[in-house]
């Protein structure tokens, strides 16, 4: 009964980190399609917590070995946390090109400097109307 609950409780935890980094860190426009369905959203965004909480609860109820696994649901929760971490701090985000609308990768420095140069432009065009 021992190793079936770890299983699950791996699986629970794996899954609340790829939420944790697929959409609690993410913004609303580079979200996984998968969470556009509220339904969806919600099981997958309480569902793991909530249910690894009641399995360590379930281990305490039946006495079967608890501490340890409360001991290894922390433990895997603390290695599975550098499991899913992105290797690349990418945004997905939608580009107008010649050819239409097209999803391209951009880091953070690229965004910052579209906006200060956006800014900057802005900036610009209203000291431009001032003098005039």
């Amino acid at each position: 009964m021992f190793l079936p609950l770890i299983l699950i409780q791996m699986f629970l935890i794996r899954t609340g980190w790829w939420v944790y980094y697929n959409y609690t860190t993410q913004p609303k426009y580079n979200h996984p399609m998968i969470f556009w369905n509220p339904l969806m959203r919600l099981a997958l965004v309480v569902g793991p917590t909530a249910c690894a909480i009641l399995l360590v609860v379930f281990a305490f109820h039946q006495n079967i070995h608890p501490w340890w696994f409360l001991l290894f649901s922390i433990g895997w929760w603390i290695y599975g946390s550098k499991l899913h971490k992105p290797k690349d701090d990418l945004f997905l985000m939608p580009t107008l090109t010649e050819d239409g609308i097209r999803m391209e990768n951009f880091s953070k420095e690229e965004i910052l400097d579209d906006i200060r140069a956006w800014n900057n432009e802005s900036s610009q065009n209203k000291n431009n109307d001032t003098e005039d």
